[in-house]
Formats: C-alpha cells, structure tokens, sequence
C-alpha cells in the first residue's frame, strides 16, 4: 500500500500510447482485484479514477502496485465456511479522504475465511463526522449481507442473521436506536435508519470488532506495514480473526 496513493502532486501528462497503456492496465488490475485479490482493491479504484488524465505519477503507482503483485504472485483467496453457516460482514470507512472531502467505505463478506465479496469506494455525499460516515458506509453495505444471508436460506442453510462488524460504537449505537438523539448527528437523513429494521426483522445483527481486526479497514485506506499484512491475510483467508 502507498501511504500518498491518494494525494495528486504535479506530474508530466502521459503521452496518447501510455495513456492507452495505463487505461488498460488500470481496468485489467481492477478486474483481478474484484476476483481474486481484493487487497488491492484501495489502489485500483484510485487508478481507475485517473484512467482519462493520467500522469506520470499515476504511472508510477500503477508499477508500485504491479511491483507487489509480481513480489505476492502466490497469493489468492481461500475460502472455509464456519459452521453453522452464516454471512459475516465487515463494512468501515474512513472519514473525509478524498481531495472533496468525501469519505471512503469498505466491505468484506465472508463466511468464515476468505472473503466472497468485497468493496471499496467513495461515499456519494459529504459527511460531517467519522461517526456519520461509518453510519451511512453501514447503512448502504448491508444490503449486501442481507442478499447473501436471503440466497443461503434459499439454498436451505439455517435462518441465521448476517453478522455485521463495526468498530464505531457510536455508529452501532445509531443503528440501535433507529434515530438520533444527538445534535451532532440530528442532521443524517431518515433514509439510512432502516438498519433498525433489518435487526428488528431478525436479517442482521451488529457486533463491535477492535480497529485492528477490522478486515474492511484495509478496504478504506493505504494501511502500511505490518498491519496491512495481518489485514491482508485476514482478508485473504490464510488467518482466522
């Protein structure tokens, strides 16, 4: 992970035969991202935003990120099932990340080890605190694990609720409630309180997770070092959390 992917310093544009080549490469590093390596779904989707202006500091991210994948090629996404089988997700965001200000979400739905799906991308509204943006990043991922949790019930699996992570409790909090009570968070739009509902219906259910064993955390943001490798295995299923 780069520590500055996100941050746009003033660079040479590419020429039209290495902006063909960075639009190509982005999309193709993209594409193994949403399969079978979602660790590196943070810096592809930076990369895809700079498919139509790319510089030649975009270039150089692209190799930094084509550099870790030549050095992991080994890598890929094992996949167990706990029993009873049931939908775990981990949903995080990181507050005002983006030059707009705009947070960023991450998700990652497993059932055990491994992820089966997984998500990074900006929120599509300003928010005003840390608290409010890992309300709406949950508020819009859960119907993920909802769908997840409905086909396995089709399938014949136990009618267990979807367990979903947080590691805000004030956001955990809010989901609780159903509403705010807080001048802080009174301004958050009636839309993302159906989380109340979910739970009451028995679809979902919210647990704390600590920060460090947030798998999604890594879906948010260039985490580095040695947190970003015990993220990355728990993401990838070669550790249990």
């Amino acid at each position: 992970a780069q520590k500055d992917l996100r941050k746009i310093t003033p660079s040479p544009d590419l020429n039209q035969h290495a902006r063909d080549g960075f639009h190509s490469l982005a999309y193709k590093m993209l594409y193994l991202a949403k399969r079978t390596r979602p660790d590196i779904l943070v810096a592809t989707h930076f990369l895809s935003t700079r498919v139509q202006k790319p510089t030649q500091a975009d270039a150089e991210k692209a190799y930094h990120c084509l550099r870790y994948l030549n050095g992991t090629k080994d890598l890929g996404i094992r996949l167990n099932a706990f029993d009873p089988t049931h939908v775990i997700q981990y949903i995080d965001a990181a507050h005002a990340v983006h030059d707009n200000m705009r947070s960023h979400a991450g998700f990652a739905t497993t059932l055990g080890l491994g992820v089966i799906d997984a998500g990074s991308s900006a929120l599509n509204i300003n928010t005003k605190s840390a608290c409010e943006s890992e309300y709406i990043s949950l508020s819009d991922n859960i119907t993920n694990a909802i769908f997840m949790r409905n086909f396995l019930i089709a399938q014949g699996y136990k009618d267990h609720p979807a367990t979903v992570m947080q590691d805000n409790e004030a956001a955990i909090k809010l989901a609780a409630n159903g509403y705010s009570s807080a001048l802080r968070t009174r301004h958050i739009n009636i839309r993302y309180f159906f989380v109340k509902d979910r739970i009451a219906r028995g679809e979902i259910e919210i647990q704390y997770c600590p920060t460090k064993l947030m798998i999604a955390d890594c879906l948010t943001k260039p985490v580095q070092g040695q947190l970003f490798l015990e993220l990355r295995d728990l993401l990838l299923g070669y550790k249990k959390a």
